[in-house]
């Protein structure tokens, strides 16, 4: 067999040549840019037949995950430092970064050089996968390899050092407009400090636009009805806002925020000397190699080398600042509260506040309707307790959610069940009343995920199954996305079916028979909601399904658009009839209704120390 091993930004003049000489052959796509996936459909068309590689990619994923937490569990130990709690190495965030994924591709291609006959091209968007691939197989009988990769190495790095440049200017940049902004309007309300004795809680949160209300309150998104239950238990509330695509005047929102009051904005704090602190982090992390890793005997450290070109200026070194500078200001919190989806700021956060503010009770809040198997930051494995920066109490929305936490290895003691703050609706309204019932025009709404890659791919896939249906198709984008149509649709109108919206979620189940949706922990809460959802698979993505577990619900995958229609005119003339009861076993798993024994979860005191769990099971 001729393996030959291509880069996926090859042009269709090499593609059409390379097969020419390979004569009859098959192909696999490994690349997360939906776009260069049809135009190298488009090149290959007519010519070989594609191998689709969403499944194969689904179960690599599953056998590889454990053995790869384990590997970087294990690179933790005594590696207590900022460079590698802020790296997209020891953070393992999928979404982020590509290293799991690419670990997956490496496999997958080792499987079908295996076990398939014929000549085999393979599009991979990593020349250190196609590296990879190439020495594990060079030396094997029978197989000759023709691997292409030395130009597209070369402009690879190229590229990543080109970004890696400017992530430092922009970084600055950013820095000094929100420094400016909340020093323009300092006098507004300057900072004052908690007396000692007082119960203080901070809460660090996302911030973006709908987070102004109109009505001249502020609208948590994540932690909603919390502040005012810790107002009434007598305890002040300080929010540390994280702000995020915030359009407009940023002078008029430090404005905003100095006026309301009930802030703790960090630019008061840090000192000019700590912005330089998170530079001198993200240079040693690109400047610094990981040595030899090994995956199931299958060496990686090329593919990891290759993740520095994925490091972000994280701005995590200035949160370890930041609780430095309060803490030397006379700030004694007894509660700090953010979100549990431990990336690269949490883990920081935690440890900083562990290390400068000892009295403080740590807590970490799983905001989401569940978890994805493959969003492998998410967990804490039996090996890392103790180890990795944690809260000291994480709260779920549900017992489904904890009982899938502690059996992937966090310690059950660590763990208390606490209001769904961001899901009151589905207790609100479980059933449908007939004046709500679902559009009588057939109605599908696409809820695009946060990834670009994703958000394009699904976003294609909905319009080719159903732009011509007569089905009546809502978009609706990711709120912290600020992708366009144009951009979804390579500069396209869509079909005059397909519209775009930005209403609440709970209105538009409302009016949906069905839904679509790839990436999104959105398709738990579709589903206890009652409406049939499709999980839209990648082909050559991770998939994130937050239903991927032993639940015993009925899902349902599709991976190219003729699937997607096939299952979509099954479910639309009668959508509602099997989902009633999986509903109902979702809310009571997964959404602790609101109310103050659940919110009093958020005020639960601390496990002791020291103890320890072991997992008992696994995605399904």
């Amino acid at each position: 067999m001729i393996l030959s091993l291509m880069d996926t930004r090859a042009s269709p003049t090499a593609l059409r040549g390379e097969a020419r000489r390979l004569g009859p052959f098959h192909w696999v796509f490994l690349g997360r840019d939906y776009e260069q996936c049809l135009r190298a459909e488009k090149a290959l068309g007519g010519i070989a037949e594609r191998i689709h590689a969403g499944a194969d990619l689904d179960r690599a994923a599953k056998r590889l995950r454990r053995s790869f937490m384990a590997l970087l569990a294990e690179r933790s130990r005594g590696n207590d430092t900022l460079e590698w709690w802020g790296s997209r190495v020891a953070e393992r965030n999928t979404m982020e970064s590509p290293l799991f994924l690419h670990c997956c591709y490496v496999f997958v291609t080792l499987d079908l050089a295996e076990k398939r006959e014929g000549n085999l091209l393979v599009l991979c968007e990593s020349p250190a996968v196609l590296s990879t691939i190439a020495n594990r197989l060079r030396d094997r009988r029978g197989v000759t390899v023709r691997c292409r990769t030395s130009l597209a190495r070369m402009k690879l790095w190229a590229r990543g050092w080109a970004v890696i440049a400017a992530r430092i200017p922009h970084f600055l940049l950013k820095c000094g407009r929100h420094r400016y902004a909340a020093w323009r309007t300092r006098r507004l309300r300057p900072p004052s400090i908690p007396s000692p004795n007082a119960k203080v809680a901070l809460i660090q949160t996302w911030v973006d636009d709908k987070c102004f209300g109109a009505d001249g309150r502020f609208h948590d998104r994540y932690f909603v009805d919390l502040p005012a239950f810790l107002r009434r238990k007598g305890v002040e509330v300080f929010t540390i806002p994280r702000l995020f695509n915030v359009t407009g005047d940023l002078n008029e929102r430090y404005r905003w925020l100095r006026k309301n009051g009930g802030f703790l904005l960090p630019e008061d704090y840090l000192h000019l000397s700590d912005y330089l602190a998170p530079i001198a982090v993200f240079l040693r992390q690109v400047f610094t190699s990981f040595g030899v890793m090994k995956l199931d005997d299958v060496d990686i450290s090329a593919l990891v080398d290759e993740q520095r070109l994925y490091q972000d200026l994280v701005p995590a070194a200035l949160d370890h600042a930041l609780f430095r500078r309060i803490a030397s200001a006379g700030w004694r919190p007894t509660h700090y509260y953010t979100t549990f989806e431990y990336m690269i700021l949490e883990k920081v956060a935690f440890r900083a506040v562990k290390r400068f503010l000892a009295g403080t009770r740590t807590i970490g809040y799983m905001s989401f309707a569940s978890v994805f198997p493959n969003l492998l930051c998410m967990f804490v494995t039996p090996e890392e307790e103790g180890v990795v920066p944690l809260p000291d109490l994480v709260v779920c929305n549900g017992s489904e959610l904890a009982r899938i936490m502690t059996s992937e290895g966090m310690d059950p003691k660590r763990i208390v069940v606490g209001a769904a703050l961001r899901f009151t609706h589905l207790h609100q309204a479980p059933e449908r009343p007939k004046s709500e019932a679902p559009a009588a025009e057939p109605t599908a709404l696409v809820v695009l995920p946060l990834l670009k890659s994703q958000a394009i791919e699904l976003f294609n896939k909905a319009v080719a199954a159903l732009g011509d249906s007569g089905i009546k198709t809502l978009v609706k984008a990711h709120p912290m996305s600020k992708l366009t149509a144009k951009q979804l649709w390579d500069g396209r109108s869509p079909a005059g079916n397909v519209q775009f919206v930005d209403a609440p979620m709970p209105e538009l189940l409302k009016r949906a028979r069905v839904v679509l949706a790839m990436g999104s922990s959105l398709i738990a809460e579709t589903v206890a909601a009652g409406v049939p959802t499709i999980l839209v698979g990648s082909e050559a993505d991770l998939n994130f399904d937050p239903l991927d577990w032993d639940l015993g619900v009925d899902r349902r995958i599709a991976y190219r658009p003729e699937q997607i229609r096939e299952q979509v005119e099954s479910i639309v003339p009668d959508p509602s009839a099997p989902h009633d009861r999986v509903a109902r076993d979702l809310i009571a798993g997964f959404f602790a209704p609101v109310n103050d024994q659940t919110l009093e979860a958020f005020l639960a005191a601390p496990p002791a120390t020291g103890a320890t769990s072991q997992g008992v099971g696994g995605p399904s």
